[in-house]
């Protein structure tokens, strides 16, 4: 029989698990409160951001979970698994004690080994039902990016337009120097923003991609789903080229 020092165990291991996972949630919470730009100030002082510019850094937003987060994540699935394992042996302290591994595990595996725990889970460990989870969040991604591509084209013309016209003015001496430096670190601001973007989800994609070999099923749809996303990872990197090739052309 259990004394009265054991009802605490699993107190201490639910309240691991609920600050674990509201710590989780909290960041990716905090993620989407950010200003629709993304949370980074605007390089040129007195110039908001254009409608295109917030639309871009707002779909770019999406696409940048942070690896801490992942591990926290991963780390709240541990410790739940470890605590439902330790119940099925009826002892409190098996409870506690898998618990804490299954936190420490979780939260070093983060990144594929969690996410496909995450799926095994909602689908029942059915394999099929997983790689259609997963699929769907491919597709989902597919869609999130598409929309990125666009804005960031839309940013890129932009771009173009506005260096082109403040170099002609600079020429003319109808503009000075600095006006064409805050019109740069500007441009510069958009691209650095893309290129976290772009090194995110190639990172998404790979996981992707080992989470898909793990499966040991019929992922047929699930790589045509992954190809479509690496060849919109593609454009997005020639957006992220040509702001590049804008900003070599502009310097006076």
């Amino acid at each position: 029989m259990v004394g009265p020092v054991g009802f605490g165990a699993p107190r201490r291991a639910l309240a691991l698990l609920l600050a674990v996972t509201l710590l989780a949630s909290g960041c990716a919470s905090g993620r989407g409160v950010q200003p629709e730009g993304g949370g980074a100030p605007d390089a040129t002082a007195g110039a908001p951001p254009t409608p295109e510019e917030e639309q871009m850094r707002k779909d770019a937003n999406v696409f940048n979970t942070t690896v801490a987060e992942g591990s926290l994540v991963g780390a709240g699935l541990g410790i739940l698994t470890g605590v439902l394992i330790g119940a099925t042996t009826g002892r409190v302290d098996n409870m506690v004690r898998y618990g804490i591994v299954g936190g420490v595990a979780g939260g070093i595996l983060g990144g594929v080994d969690g996410y496909m725990v995450a799926k095994q889970q909602e689908a029942g460990n059915n394999r099929v039902r997983v790689i259609q989870a997963m699929t769907r969040d491919v597709q989902q991604d597919n869609e999130r990016l598409k929309a990125l591509v666009e804005s960031s084209s839309k940013v890129l013309d932009q771009s173009k337009a506005r260096l082109a016209a403040i170099n002609d003015q600079v020429a003319k001496n109808q503009a000075s120097r600095d006006d064409l430096d805050d019109a740069r670190a500007r441009v510069e601001q958009d691209r650095d923003s893309l290129q976290k973007t772009l090194a995110n989800l190639k990172k998404r994609r790979d996981n992707y991609q080992q989470a898909a070999m793990k499966t040991g099923g019929d992922t047929r749809e699930l790589d045509q789903q992954i190809q479509v996303l690496s060849q919109q990872i593609d454009q997005l990197e020639q957006n992220v080229v040509a702001m590049n090739q804008v900003l070599a052309v502009s310097k006076v």
